[in-house]
């Protein structure tokens, strides 16, 4: 009875022990999965400052894949970044969203938002702290937009009504040129000086035409329209002119580029102003391609044009779709304001990455639908 009694309490044991391990295997691996696939980062250190946990989203905002010794890398990195918050927990237990800014070992920094908490036992024993790390480079991109549209809107709506206010003299001073030009008699120098004057408010009315166009854009017509048609249209239209300043003019298409549904003359109004800009960034011979692709498996459409002109500085990077902003000479700096506005009307976006005496390349992202 002894044995038979004793016997199956062993069984229970083993059972129990059996049921136990299991369900701390299943919390583990729960907890694991839970950290590991977390939106945010997280690092956790032990009492000594050594790095115990790193889950995946700290090694993309660090860009550590591929990175043999990752927590090496990181305790070179990671905790001299974290000092001053290690400060801070050794006189509060936790950090809540403290902006930082990362430094990037190829330049340029990564803005975070940290918040931290030491890690304290039931004996008030220091057993470490965890960080948790959001990269804010989406958001603050978002932000800048929203700042930049909000004072584009409003500088579009002052230069709306000065355009208008402008135009009414404008053709009155445009036809007392013309009483003038028609009285005087051809060759004559106050004939020669009614052209001028008439030239000169065209160019002021061109100048306002566009103003208007840039303060209340046009809603896009669109229509499911072949990318490589747009883009070989606009080679046909420079044409003359990059013959002219010995410019060589090459497409590179993506085969089987699919229908797109956009303003065809709207998006062809985009490019011409973008590859007129690179033909002056040429002085005298160069290159500028255009290439299409699809992207981001199939639901984007992209339209690169890259010159080998003298390039944007990076101080100017920031400004360059800004409006009545230019380097050039001649030009009121309205053009790739008014592209701009155009890609973001068709749910797009337009970039550019230029280098001081290295060329530029703008970049047309467009969605399929």
């Amino acid at each position: 009875f002894i044995l038979g009694t004793a016997s199956l309490y062993f069984i229970y044991l083993v059972q129990n022990y059996y049921l136990v391990n299991k369900t701390l295997n299943t919390m583990t691996t729960y907890a694991t999965n839970v950290v590991g696939n977390m939106p945010d980062g997280l690092i956790s250190l032990d009492a000594e400052g050594e790095i115990v946990t790193v889950n995946n989203r700290v090694r993309e905002i660090f860009g550590l894949r591929g990175v043999s010794d990752q927590r090496r890398e990181l305790k070179k990195t990671f905790l001299p970044f974290v000092t001053p918050l290690l400060d801070s927990l050794q006189r509060n237990r936790i950090v809540l969203e403290q902006e930082m800014e990362y430094p990037r070992k190829e330049g340029g920094t990564i803005p975070l938002s940290v918040s931290a908490a030491r890690l304290i036992s039931e004996d008030e024993e220091d057993l470490g702290a965890v960080f948790i790390m959001r990269d804010l480079r989406e958001i603050k991109a978002l932000q800048q937009r929203v700042t930049r549209s909000e004072r584009l809107a409003a500088l579009g709506s002052l230069a709306a009504g000065v355009a208008h206010e402008i135009r009414n003299p404008l053709s009155s001073i445009k036809g007392f040129a013309q009483f003038f030009l028609k009285k005087n008699s051809p060759g004559s120098t106050d004939h020669q000086y009614s052209e001028v004057m008439i030239q000169e408010v065209e160019r002021l009315d061109r100048v306002i035409a566009n103003l208007l166009d840039y303060a209340n854009p046009k809603e896009p017509a669109r229509e499911q329209t072949s990318l490589p048609d747009i883009i070989h249209r606009s080679m046909a239209l420079i044409a003359d002119d990059a013959r002219a300043k010995k410019i060589d003019v090459s497409a590179e298409i993506q085969e089987n580029i699919p229908p797109v549904k956009v303003d065809k003359d709207q998006i062809t109004q985009v490019l011409l102003n973008i590859a007129l800009n690179g033909l002056d960034a040429m002085k005298e011979g160069g290159k500028l391609a255009i290439r299409c692709f699809m992207d981001d498996g199939g639901k984007f459409a992209v339209i690169e044009v890259e010159d080998t002109g003298q390039g944007i500085s990076q101080e100017e990077l920031p400004r360059i779709f800004d409006p009545f902003y230019t380097t050039k000479k001649t030009g009121t700096g309205l053009g790739l304001a008014i592209a701009h506005q155009i890609v973001e009307n068709h749910g797009g976006t337009l970039s550019v990455k230029g280098t001081s005496g290295a060329g530029t390349t703008f970049r047309i992202t467009l969605p399929r639908s």
